[in-house]
């Protein structure tokens, strides 16, 4: 049994009611507002998350973003991404991008990544509340505060371009 979580674009369509596909462009849209996450969203291989600037996700402490693609979130520091925890003192389970032989490039622009931990399921377990494994990374603009694990982020056989990252008030 692989404890990694697996979806396929129609399915998380289902669980997540601010979610649109543009199956074309093989790109699941986040809807610009606020919202309460309360399943896990994974975004399958060869899909692209994508985030408008001043949308706010606040993830169930069970919840968190497993991708096999690549992540597109363009916020503004005068109007960023918001992930957090609906609960301050319940930590949400992060971001992990877990990319293949062929790398795609994440894009990560005026987000504040806020009360994440790392993602423990069954014997998988990833040390950082964010992770980008074999999976190119763009970061610009952006804060990790409040992170409860033992890395705040972890970039592995990844190339990376970041500019203007803060982490302030994480444990590691």
């Amino acid at each position: 049994i692989n404890p990694i979580p697996v979806s396929d674009a129609k399915e998380q369509i289902k669980l997540h009611s601010f979610l649109s596909l543009d199956e074309k462009n093989k790109v699941l849209n986040v809807s610009t507002g606020t919202w309460r996450i309360t399943a896990p969203i994974i975004v399958p291989a060869g899909y692209t998350l994508s985030i408008k600037k001043g949308t706010k996700l606040h993830f169930e402490p069970n919840c968190g973003i497993v991708s096999y693609g690549s992540l597109s979130f363009n916020g503004k520091l005068e109007d960023p991404i918001l992930l957090d925890a609906v609960i301050p003192e319940k930590y949400w389970k992060g971001i992990v991008v877990l990319g293949k032989h062929e790398k795609v490039t994440s894009h990560l622009q005026g987000v504040v990544i806020r009360n994440a931990t790392n993602i423990e399921q069954g014997k998988w377990r990833q040390t950082g509340g964010v992770v980008f494994y074999r999976s190119n990374l763009k970061i610009n603009d952006s804060f990790v505060e409040k992170a409860n694990s033992e890395d705040a982020i972890n970039i592995i056989q990844s190339r990376f371009d970041i500019r203007n990252l803060t982490i302030d008030n994480s444990t590691s």
